[in-house]
């Protein structure tokens, strides 16, 4: 996509505001092909057409995802020694082969376990219906930080429908992941997962320091109220989904260091 600017090109609208730079992208490819965009000497490909990308992504020649996803993990503050123990290769892996280990490394295990748990969140006995209920009935102030509701006539909370509906999200996907234990250990938990989600194409984007201090700042505090919740005894946090178990177990098994345990967790439950 063409620009004013050279070696900078979008840079400076894509800081202060990626979803302008993609409106942008899709006005000028009306066609639907990939194209590229300038940001600081470096171009980043855009992928508009759902067929492309479902083409990319089961393309190892063209996109190498466990690359791309190492990439994201060192976005989300997890360490060398991190990475190291989710992405080397398991001693013993071999594919499709009797008596050998399945999983090629941690991350592809935790991945499996991903797609076998994820659909308890849409069966009956996922979350129970009372708490469902309870979500859709809860006011604006009481599923969203302050700073996101306005007050309204006759003592009414006003906030966008968009914001209220990420709102019940966030809060039934918290109760479905974590249990209600996250919530009573870390009342600001949603408030640091919304600072987080407001910014975090800066992190996929991989904007360095200092224009994304603020993304950053959002992210450790993300990663540091999993973290309390992660050394709270197992027995407050009974009611976690089978996948969180599942998560920790795993991490716990291959030594992963506290911090790195919250990362990964950050990165998997925001995805």
């Amino acid at each position: 996509m063409p620009s004013w600017t050279p070696y900078y090109g979008h840079l400076a609208t894509h800081l202060r505001d990626f979803g302008k730079v993609l409106k942008q992208v899709r006005e000028f490819t009306k066609s639907k092909d990939p194209c590229s965009i300038l940001l600081g000497g470096k171009e980043m490909c855009v992928i508009v057409s759902s067929k492309d990308a479902d083409y990319i992504h089961k393309s190892s020649s063209g996109f190498e995802h466990q690359e791309a996803i190492r990439g994201i993990g060192k976005e989300f503050r997890i360490t060398k020694q991190g990475v190291k123990q989710l992405w080397s290769t398991r001693d013993g892996y071999a594919r499709n082969a009797v008596g050998h280990l399945r999983h090629k490394n941690t991350f592809t295990e935790l991945m499996s376990y991903t797609t076998r748990e994820i659909s308890a969140f849409g069966r009956v006995d996922g979350l129970p219906i009372e708490i469902i209920n309870q979500m859709w009935t809860m006011s604006p102030e009481e599923l969203l930080p302050p700073r996101i509701v306005s007050a309204g006539k006759g003592g009414h909370q006003l906030a966008p429908l968009s914001r209220w509906v990420r709102g019940i999200v966030a809060q039934i996907s918290s109760e479905a992941f974590w249990g209600s234990a996250m919530l009573r250990i870390n009342p600001q938990f949603k408030n640091a997962l919304y600072a987080f989600d407001d910014r975090v194409w800066m992190i996929l984007s991989h904007v360095p320091l200092p224009w994304s201090a603020r993304t950053r700042i959002a992210l450790h505090l993300y990663q540091k109220a999993i973290a309390a919740y992660l050394v709270a005894p197992r027995s407050e946090r009974h009611d976690a989904s089978p996948l969180q178990k599942l998560y920790e177990e795993c991490l716990t098994r291959e030594e992963v260091k506290l911090t790195d345990m919250a990362a990964v967790h950050s990165m998997m439950f925001w995805g």
